[in-house]
C-alpha cells in the first residue's frame, strides 16, 4: 500500500474507490491502483505491484510516525529481514544464501490470515 498523497504526486493511476478495514473501528476509503509497481534501487531484478492507495494521516497522528506506505507479506517473504532498531535500519538479505552468524536473537516470523 502507498499513501494516497504520494500516489497522486507520482501520477499513479488511481482506480475505483473501495472501503478498507482491519486496523481500526471503521473502514476508510482507498483507491485501487492499476499498472503501478515499486522497485528497489539496489535490487534491479526486483519489482512488486502496488495495489492500494490509502490516506495514512490518522495512522501517522496515532503512531507519531509518518508513513509513505506499508510493505505486506508478499514483500517480506521474499527476503530475510534484519531489523536494527538502534540505527533505525532494515537490511534485506537473499533468503536462499543467508546464513546467520551472530550473537543476537534470531527467530522466524510467520503470517496467518484471519478468518
Amino acid at each position: 500500500m502507498i499513501d494516497r498523497a504520494i500516489a497522486k504526486s507520482l501520477h499513479l493511476n488511481l482506480g475505483d474507490q473501495i472501503g478498507v478495514g482491519g486496523g481500526g473501528k471503521k473502514a476508510v476509503m482507498g483507491n485501487m491502483l492499476t499498472d503501478s509497481s515499486f522497485s528497489l534501487v539496489e535490487l534491479k531484478s526486483f519489482s512488486e505491484p502496488l495495489f492500494l492507495a490509502l490516506q495514512f494521516d490518522d495512522l501517522a497522528k496515532t503512531s507519531g510516525h509518518e508513513f509513505a506506505g506499508v510493505l505486506g507479506t508478499a514483500f517480506i517473504c521474499e527476503f530475510v529481514v534484519e531489523i536494527d532498531y538502534l540505527s533505525k535500519t532494515i537490511t534485506l538479505h537473499d533468503k536462499m544464501r543467508y546464513q546467520y552468524h551472530g550473537k543476537d536473537q534470531n527467530f522466524p516470523v510467520t503470517f496467518n490470515a484471519a478468518d
